[in-house]
């Protein structure tokens, strides 16, 4: 497992047109001002079938945003979920005071993902109170849906 599975891709226009019709259909990306200012920040990336994304108790930082493919959820060694594109993982690390990942995210596929870098997350939250205390409900709900509570 490790960033240097990762490969870096170029983002090409078409890309950057996916990212932001897909930040705009995310319930606490929908305003056009956050979109402006978090949409380059993105960074994109593609990943072989069976490659660790995230790994449960593992520290992390960065939100994923799935453009390709279909990644496998697990608590546990158990999946709890398939996650496809549009589907977001990696929120619940930065905002529910969790220093670690609370699961581990394998690449089913060959996936191609953008990611944000928790340090710009972080700045947006910072500045948008109302997205904050959103993430955080939706990160908290995710939370109890995976431990079954």
């Amino acid at each position: 497992m490790g960033r240097e599975q990762w490969q870096k891709q170029a983002v090409a226009p078409n890309d950057r047109a996916w990212l932001t019709t897909t930040l705009e259909a995310t319930p606490f990306f929908k305003q056009d001002a956050l979109i402006a200012a978090i949409a380059p920040k993105f960074e994109s990336y593609a990943v072989a079938p069976g490659v660790i994304i995230v790994q449960e108790g593992i520290s992390g930082n960065d939100l994923f945003l799935i453009q390709e493919g279909t990644v496998s959820v697990s608590k546990a060694k158990a999946e709890v979920s398939q996650l496809g594109p549009g589907n977001y993982f990696g929120e619940m690390a930065m905002l529910v005071n969790e220093e670690r990942r609370s699961a581990t995210v394998t690449a089913l596929e060959r996936c191609r993902f953008f990611v944000l870098r928790g340090s710009d997350f972080r700045a947006l939250l910072a500045a948008n109170p109302q997205l904050k205390a959103f993430m955080e409900m939706m990160a908290k709900a995710r939370k109890e849906g995976f431990s079954g509570g």
